[in-house]
């Protein structure tokens, strides 16, 4: 008798209450994750005879769900990284996308004959969840951070200015000229066709169940992308 009530008290729970790995099993809502960002600041700079534009932003992941999440750390050297300066029109949803900046992944030993990117992969495939690289964001919770990319397009220098000294540009009120009203940035990371498993960060993402869900798209790579983040000139 004790052991068919405690049998039956056993299904019971698993059916009101079912475990945390299957919850994170399923798919997470398309707002689960957002990633938002403010421009902090524009500045020309000039590299031998081109012109360039230092744009630096203030990053927030949030984490809308009850589910802790897994994100590749930004700062990470093997995330590809892009920029699309967008033209809004009157919602959001008619963005049109103007210019493209992409930042692929630079190995951070170039001097050196070493496959970081090897290196990075094995290392993620032999321990149970890295202590760097990988950011856990708690439910409700937010992680910021600072990003900086160097564009050639998005931006310009009104007329004749490029021809003073650079170092005279900050001088200058108003510059650079914003081009486009928004822009988006994405991070990802993808290792198709670079080992022999494609399905990898499919197989973490189960294997790192326990600590959080890793956050990944239709297709098993890393995407994430921001919310439009207002452009302006400099100042």
């Amino acid at each position: 008798m004790r052991s068919r009530f405690l049998i039956g008290w056993f299904v019971a729970a698993i059916a009101v209450f079912p475990n945390c790995s299957n919850l994170r099993a399923q798919k997470l809502s398309k707002d689960a994750l957002t990633l938002t960002g403010t421009l902090v600041r524009i500045a020309a700079l000039k590299d031998h005879d081109k012109v360039l534009f230092k744009v630096q932003v203030s990053f927030q992941f949030r984490n809308n769900s009850d589910t802790p999440l897994l994100v590749f750390e930004p700062g990470n050297p093997l995330l590809h990284r892009k920029i699309d300066f967008l033209e809004a029109k009157t919602a959001l949803s008619e963005e049109r996308n103007v210019a493209t900046s992409l930042f692929p992944w630079v190995s951070p030993y170039p001097e050196r004959n070493f496959d970081y990117f090897k290196y990075f992969v094995e290392r993620l495939e032999r321990v149970e969840l890295p202590n760097s690289g990988i950011v856990k964001i708690e439910p409700n919770g937010y992680y910021e951070f600072y990003d900086v990319f160097k564009v050639d397009k998005g931006y310009k220098l009104p007329d004749g200015l490029s021809k003073l000294p650079s170092k005279e540009w900050d001088d200058v009120p108003g510059i650079p000229i914003a081009e486009q009203s928004v822009f988006r940035v994405e991070y990802s990371l993808t290792v198709k066709n670079k080992t022999s498993n494609s399905d990898l960060l499919k197989d973490l993402q189960r294997k790192w169940k326990s600590h959080g869900y890793l956050v990944l798209d239709d297709s098993g790579d890393f995407t994430v992308r921001s919310e439009p983040i207002i452009n302006k000139s400099g100042n």
